[in-house]
């Protein structure tokens, strides 16, 4: 599994700890960052999976994610017997209850 992120992406911090958490084994690739340029020249690696060139990007195999909140959700439910977030168990999410109700 390959994570590609960048140095000041708190979306890739967030997936970062969610794997770490989860002590799920990755390949973090670090994709360059400047002052002065930003992330340009865009990774090519990035660029081919997500078309706006922005990380992070999990690379599982033949599954490719590009959103952090996916890849968050991907590692509480399929990669790992535990969930996520606390007080979740891991697998198919209950339907949402209603919260609000008619007087």
């Amino acid at each position: 599994m390959q994570l590609y992120s960048g140095p000041l992406s708190l979306f890739s911090r967030k997936v970062e700890i969610a794997l770490h958490e989860k002590a799920l084994p990755f390949k973090r690739v670090m994709v360059p960052f400047s002052q002065a340029t930003g992330y340009a020249p865009k990774h090519p690696a990035v660029l081919a999976a997500n078309p706006k060139g922005q990380v992070p990007v999990l690379v599982d195999g033949d599954l490719t994610l590009f959103d952090s909140t996916l890849i968050f959700e991907l590692s509480g439910r399929r990669l790992s017997g535990a969930a996520a977030l606390p007080g979740r168990r891991a697998g198919p999410r209950p339907l949402p209850r209603r919260r609000a109700h008619r007087r």
